[in-house]
């Protein structure tokens, strides 16, 4: 039974495998490096800001024996915009927040978002997932934050798109105005 079994395996492979070549696809006249030539066109980059539209809410914190603080469920409105990709990733942005913060400040952080775009000829949702790092400067007069994003359009204009950000705030404490983040990335 084990051999018949393992026979099937093997037999299911070599039809798979044998329909595989390097140029083999669903549009002939296309070679495979076209085919990734047009695939990375494709993607749309972008530049932007996502500033603050509320204070933080909620959130748990627990003192580790370790010297550490965990933080979990703070919950944050931001407004991302962007005169890229013709306001798909323009909207209010709902996240929600944990950390992992040292005896020094520095912090992991990671959580979820949602993007509700309301660009100017636009409509949709994004969902996000993202993790980071904060980094107090040496002179301990600011701190830099700098998170990874991936995101999925799951409604409207942006349904089936994916994406992926990055968010940059530099901020330097006696300068309210740096409280902010810069973002860039691409989605297609």
């Amino acid at each position: 039974m084990k051999r018949t079994n393992l026979m099937f395996l093997v037999i299911g492979l070599a039809i798979i495998f044998s329909g595989c070549s390097k140029d083999n696809s669903l549009a002939p006249e296309l070679s495979q490096s076209d085919q990734e030539t047009f695939l990375k066109a494709s993607k749309i980059p972008f530049t932007g800001t996502s500033m603050p539209a509320g204070l933080p809410i909620g959130g748990d914190t627990t003192f580790l024996p370790n010297g550490k603080t965990l933080i979990t469920g703070v919950t944050v409105e931001w407004y991302d915009h962007s005169d890229s990709c013709a306001g798909m990733i323009t909207g209010s942005s709902y996240w929600t927040a944990n950390s992992l913060t040292d005896p020094d400040g520095s912090a992991k952080m990671w959580g979820k978002a949602d993007i509700i775009v309301d660009g100017e000829n636009c409509s949709g949702k994004w969902e996000l997932s993202w993790h980071g790092y904060l980094t107090l400067y040496e002179d301990g007069s600011g701190l830099e934050i700098i998170c990874d994003a991936n995101g999925t359009g799951k409604e409207g204009d942006v349904k089936g798109m994916v994406g992926k950000w990055t968010y940059t705030m530099n901020y330097v404490f006696s300068d309210p105005t740096t409280f902010f983040y810069a973002t860039d990335g691409y989605i297609k």
